[in-house]
């Protein structure tokens, strides 16, 4: 499938933005159309759909609440056509116990358009899976599962 693959730039780039994020820089919200819509699990606090990556801020806020030194890691990239996935771990400090966690997550992400290099698209649609009991867990101590 060598239309869906991810050039080595593509990778840089994409770390880029989540180096961005990590750095509290605001240039990662560039990556997104000014009408991206915004998914985040519900059982999270602030999740929901959000219909700007300027309002998911309060979502994205939150995981400060959540962890301390918040550091995702993105592993796996998958690009098809306009889709491009993103698997990895977010590393921190649980606020509520102190312990460092890593909670497994998969970014659903919809390309501003199909061909061509990812610095060049915008983010169009954003999806947050997670494991949201993980996440939880390191918010209020109680343990997942």
């Amino acid at each position: 499938m060598v239309a869906g693959s991810l050039s080595q730039e593509d990778i840089d780039y994409i770390r880029e933005g989540y180096r961005l994020f990590e750095d509290g820089d605001p240039a990662f919200l560039d990556r997104f159309t000014p009408d991206a819509t915004l998914v985040f699990p519900e059982t999270l606090p602030k999740g929901g759909t959000y219909g700007s990556p300027w309002e998911a801020l309060e979502f994205w806020n939150t995981i400060g609440e959540l962890l301390d030194g918040p550091h995702p890691e993105p592993e796996e990239f998958i690009r098809d056509g306009d889709r491009l996935v993103v698997l990895g771990h977010v590393h921190g400090r649980a606020r509520a116990t102190g312990e460092r966690v890593a909670i497994r997550f998969a970014h659903v992400i919809r390309l501003s358009g199909a061909e061509g290099p990812l610095s060049e698209r915008r983010y169009a649609a954003f999806e947050l899976l997670s494991d949201t009991a993980a996440a939880l867990a390191a918010s209020d101590g109680r343990g997942a599962g």
